[in-house]
């Protein structure tokens, strides 16, 4: 039998295009939630923003944040998705993006959404009330009802953006907006944050009490959990929500040589994830009893079940509706896993063979893109393929003349032992370089990647390191080095976008991307 783990990829595809698995996907219909991030950028730039959120310097192109016609197709697979609540979130400014704020308000049909600001664009009272209007006027015009909340971000973090939006805003929903029950101020901060503080102490004898709250759902349809949160009532009346979360470390380059900022890391995300998101953030609980799926969508278009995208598999709504997106997820042996098992099954399946996956991915602290982390290398990929499948024929999922079907390579290495299939695993010298070197050139991307080997985001044998430095040597003429030691800090916030963010190839082909 030859080791299919010295080409990975090659039999990876085979699975994608020639095993099938039967599910019940009607477990997963219940009403669904979406996180959406409109733009990569900001002007706040936050020296901790993983993304590096940095104002608009060139064009906006359809890998920075949304077109008309992206728009519009959200809109789409939203109101296609049975949904429960709507999150409009960061990773850039949403409300830098007015036509997208305003449409989605006014047609998108969900049971709640919610703007996250920094609260740039309320700096000014006249500003604020101008936005705030605008929203509420494509709130108004809306076929169905929903609860629309304004979430404003108020932590050191944010502090560049200062308190005025913090009580322009009251003043504004005091003053015009009290008596709408459905449309919300609400605040979000960090647990210890001093800023929160300042805001209680200058509104003074304004507040009338502060109901502290622990472990409730943030919405009534579905199960969307606060770690905790306040309700700080005001003379006038009105009623503000402070949800208070665990501050994240996000760092696409995480040293994962210290042990302190791994344990610090991993127990933050160990904590959201058993608190926040009952070990499996691809899918969200209904109140009312079952299961709906939990959507993520980046500015470039990309959607994936949260932390459950998968490099060699990607949706985008440029190319991919509704129904393509969840067909595609639940034919994916390594999508459809974690749907029914969740973080601890993927996890206990890759540490098998991979350990330093699951490290990266966690330590990095960026949920969003787990899943696109953890599976970052083919040999991987294919390993937690291969186990999900012996999975599912264990559980008698798959019939003998099922198998009789699948392609000899995949039918002989499914049926071997796990204790096998791990020797297997090790014996090939397929390595993460193997992928580097297939690719074109760029001598950035190549700086990076032996930045994360120094980092020990990576297992790599010291000849696979070897291999990749003297590739490396041949195709510059300054810059040369002789060991990884040698490679100096590259910018914080850089990544390449294959890692994380990779356009599908189809949509990168139709606009003449650069194939990356």
């Amino acid at each position: 039998m030859n080791n299919i783990f010295s080409n990975p990829q090659k039999y990876r595809e085979i699975i994608l295009n020639d095993v099938l698995i039967k599910s019940d996907r009607a477990q997963f219909s219940g009403k669904s939630f979406i996180c959406v991030s409109f733009t990569r950028f900001c002007p706040v730039g936050c020296s901790f923003c993983f993304f590096s959120s940095a104002p608009a310097t060139k064009e906006k192109a359809i890998t920075d944040a949304f077109t008309e016609e992206m728009l519009d197709r959200f809109i789409q697979f939203a109101n296609d998705s049975n949904l429960g609540y709507l999150l409009i979130s960061g990773g850039g400014e949403p409300f830098m993006e007015r036509a997208c704020i305003l449409k989605v308000v006014e047609q998108v049909q969900t049971d709640k959404m919610v703007l996250v600001t920094s609260g740039n664009w309320a700096k000014t009272e006249a500003g604020a009330a101008t936005y705030l209007k605008q929203i509420y006027e494509a709130y108004k015009k809306r076929k169905t009802e929903t609860t629309l909340v304004i979430r404003l971000s108020i932590d050191k973090e944010h502090e560049k953006v200062g308190l005025n939006p913090v009580f322009h805003l009251i003043s504004l929903f005091e003053e015009n907006y009290l008596e709408e029950k459905h449309f919300k101020l609400q605040f979000h901060t960090l647990f210890d944050d001093p800023c929160i503080e300042e805001v209680y102490q200058r509104l003074g004898n304004k507040i009338i009490s502060v109901e502290s709250r622990q472990v409730k759902s943030d919405a009534e349809t579905i199960l969307k959990v606060n770690p905790a949160e306040k309700i700080v009532r005001l003379s006038s009346g009105l009623e503000i929500k402070v949800g208070y979360a665990k501050r994240f470390y996000s760092n696409i380059k995480v040293n994962l040589n210290d042990p302190k900022v791994i344990e610090r890391n991993l127990a933050v995300f160990q904590w959201d994830m058993t608190e926040s998101e009952e070990n499996n953030p691809s899918v969200v609980t209904n109140i009312q009893g079952g299961k709906g799926l939990d959507f993520w969508v980046n500015f470039n278009g990309n959607v994936t079940t949260w932390g459950n995208q998968v490099p060699d598999h990607i949706f985008n709504l440029y190319e991919d509706d509704y129904r393509m997106v969840v067909n595609g997820t639940f034919l994916d042996p390594i999508s459809l896993g974690y749907l029914e098992n969740g973080d601890t099954y993927r996890d206990r399946i890759i540490n098998e063979v991979n350990p330093r996956a699951i490290l990266r991915a966690k330590a990095m602290n960026i949920r969003d893109y787990t899943g696109a982390i953890i599976c970052e290398e083919e040999k991987t990929r294919l390993y937690l393929s291969l186990r999900i499948l012996q999975d599912y024929i264990s559980a008698k999922r798959v019939t003998k003349q099922e198998m009789e079907e699948w392609p000899p390579e995949i039918r002989e290495t499914a049926i071997l032992s796990k204790h096998d299939l791990i020797t297997m695993f090790h014996q090939s010298d397929y390595s993460i370089v193997d992928q580097y070197l297939k690719k074109p050139f760029v001598q950035e991307e190549w700086l990076e990647f032996f930045e994360l080997i120094k980092l020990g985001h990576y297992d790599i044998s010291p000849q696979n390191i070897r291999t990749a430095i003297d590739y490396y040597n041949r195709h510059v003429e300054e810059e040369k080095i002789a060991c990884v030691d040698e490679v100096t800090h590259r910018r914080v916030g850089f990544f390449h976008e294959e890692r994380i963010i990779a356009m599908k190839e189809g949509v990168a082909t139709r606009y003449n991307l650069v194939s990356v």
